[in-house]
């Protein structure tokens, strides 16, 4: 990784680390070469493997990649490609620098956007779908934080495409044809065809639909339960949305892209018939009730797993083992149970009376009366989150690379072990950083008390090299001072 104040190509000065990856580094650079200085965006991509072969087909991807690039540039709300070349068998990209927020600083957990907001939203970044799409080109990661609110007019600008990750992705024994099935994407933003490498445009139109119900639910992905029989999630029920515009968020989320919307332009026409009062084509119905009493993966037999060259060798990392179980034959996803705890305040008043005389004597003060002193109650706590929701939220931040985030999320005694990390928090980051992203599968919380917790979950991982690894894990919780949890440690089930 470059570091601050390194000069790439005698042209682009490093002065900020915005994001470090598995594939690579996001840098802000000012540009030496031109009047100012200007700030621009330099990514960096380095191939997995370094091979004469590999690097010949990652060269390729990354010069077809970089004109697809310069082509879309020519919209106004996608960054334009300034310049692309190697340097030292790694290769580099720069774009424009947008001055704004990402949309994901606009959805903290529990807030929700109204109807007017969303469908705001859609049609706008609809509309760079549809340059996108008519230039031939999958975005395939769509999501909050890949939809920057521009300072200067608040519209969307749509950054971040999901292809030029390949060149991360190019491996060992791979050809130019197998790296491109790869999949790209964000769990709970990525649509099944997708994760199976085989994106299409309506790929794009279900992650900007999850990006809507998230703006309407005020929950992530991965905390909305889905109908096990169909597939299909169930939403509508935590966002008080407008029968007309839950028609069209749950068409273009509908599992089988077959039963979507297939363009951007018929997601535009379906809103656009809302504004004028016309009705909306109905999807198929379906059910957005989840199966009461949904199965649950059986764990199969465990087997001895051994990475393969190149990648991680720990046991030790919290979250992952090298002794995964058999893949599962019907793996299933579990949505994460919604929260059913209310909690109020309340507070105790005193009435005082004075009773009035019926007749035309004097009134008399009434005798004063001894009144017992009542404390008021103390206010209710804060309830705690829930095991598996402070699991799935460790996984959220690392599949969104924060690792930090996730790092903090261990016990003090997990985080000094000096097995787990001996050099700290960049043992850690070694780690995770050659994991693409983790599927959960299910969390079922097994033991709950005040200070102790245990959560099975069925995950999968997608390691960058291109290996998949199933496995079974317990995590053992610990509660903390903050009425909340820490990792302490893992168990192969």
């Amino acid at each position: 990784m470059a570091e601050v104040e390194t000069i790439l190509a005698g042209h682009y000065k490093i002065v900020a680390i915005l994001r470090a990856g598995g594939f690579g580094q996001t840098y802000i650079a000012e540009d030496l070469h031109r009047p100012g200085h200007p700030q621009c965006v330099v990514k960096h991509l380095k191939p997995a493997n370094t091979s004469p072969d590999g690097l010949q087909v990652a060269r390729r991807l990354f010069d077809s990649e970089a004109q697809v690039l310069e082509k879309l540039g020519n919209h106004d709300q996608i960054p334009r490609l300034l310049a692309h070349f190697e340097e030292d068998q790694e290769f580099y990209l720069v774009q424009d620098l947008i001055q704004g927020h990402p949309l994901s600083q606009e959805l903290p957990l529990g807030q929700r956007w109204g109807d007017a907001q969303v469908k705001a939203m859609l049609q706008d970044v609809l509309g760079i779908l549809a340059f996108v799409h008519a230039q031939g080109v999958i975005h395939r990661d769509i999501k909050p934080d890949n939809l920057m609110r521009r300072e200067l007019d608040q519209k969307f600008v749509l950054i971040d495409f999901g292809a030029i990750k390949e060149l991360g992705n190019v491996g060992f024994n791979q050809t130019e044809a197998a790296s491109a099935t790869v999949a790209i994407g964000t769990p709970g933003y990525m649509p099944t065809e997708q994760g199976h490498g085989k994106p299409r445009p309506s790929s794009d139109i279900y992650a900007l639909g999850m990006v809507a119900v998230q703006c309407l639910t005020g929950r992530l992905p991965s905390q909305l339960q889905e109908n096990y029989e169909t597939g299909e999630l169930c939403w509508q029920e935590q966002a008080p949305v407008s029968p007309g515009l839950a028609q069209v968020v749950t068409q273009m989320i509908r599992y089988h892209f077959k039963d979507r919307y297939r363009t951007a332009e018929e997601v535009l026409a379906a809103l656009q018939a809302l504004d004028s009062g016309a009705a909306a084509v109905p999807p198929t119905a379906i059910s957005n009730s989840p199966l009461v009493n949904p199965p649950v993966p059986v764990a199969s037999a465990t087997v001895a797993y051994a990475p393969a060259s190149g990648e991680p060798s720990q046991s030790h990392y919290p979250g992952y083992s090298q002794s995964p179980p058999d893949k599962r034959q019907s793996p299933v996803l579990i949505g994460l149970l919604a929260f059913l705890l209310v909690f109020s305040l309340g507070s105790l008043g005193y009435i005082l009376g004075f009773r009035e005389s019926s007749d035309s004597s004097p009134q008399v003060p009434p005798t004063p009366q001894a009144t017992a002193t009542t404390e008021p109650p103390p206010p209710t706590p804060i309830p705690r989150r829930s095991p598996d929701d402070f699991m799935r939220q460790y996984y959220e931040n690392i599949n969104q690379e924060v690792y930090r985030n996730s790092w903090l999320m261990l016990s003090d005694g997990l985080r000094d072990d000096p097995q787990a990390h001996p050099d700290g928090f960049e043992s850690y980051l070694d780690w995770w950083t050659q994991v693409r992203y983790v599927e959960i599968w299910s969390a079922i919380p097994v033991q709950v008390s005040d200070e102790r917790a245990i959560v099975e979950m069925d995950l999968r991982y997608f390691l960058h090299s291109g290996r998949e690894v199933s496995q079974t894990l317990r995590f053992h919780l610990i509660a903390d001072s903050g009425n909340s949890w820490k990792l302490d440690r893992t168990q192969v089930e």
